[in-house]
């Protein structure tokens, strides 16, 4: 576990981490206008019926996926909250990586402000 906070705690944001601007984040999914929401938006949006998170800077509503996700309600814990970390170290994921890639890209509105 001291190797994840190492890794994950003191790297630099780059432009694939992070806050990006919006020609970057149009390019997440082209097929959704994307938008900037604030940390204090993303964080009204934690319920069932709302949820949105952040994941390396991007927001992902993922209202219409809580019912799907095979952690069950576990995915409302990080709902209106930075879930990066907890998406990269939660050790289930590993084993499913390229599905949650794609289903962020997917589920992607917006990015946010720095």
């Amino acid at each position: 576990m001291d190797w994840c906070r190492r890794y994950f705690f003191t790297r630099r944001a780059t432009p694939q981490v992070g806050a990006v601007d919006m020609p970057e984040a149009r390019a997440v999914n082209e097929d959704v206008k994307m938008f900037r929401y604030s940390y204090a938006e993303v964080a009204r949006h934690n319920t069932a019926d709302s949820a949105w998170m952040i994941v390396d800077g991007r927001v992902i509503d993922v209202t219409s996926y809580v019912g799907s996700h095979p952690g069950g309600d576990a995915i409302l814990n990080y709902a209106g909250t930075d879930a990066t970390i907890a998406i990269r170290t939660q050790t289930s994921h590993h084993f499913s990586m390229p599905f949650i890639e794609k289903k962020l890209k997917d589920l992607t509105i917006g990015t946010v402000l720095p």
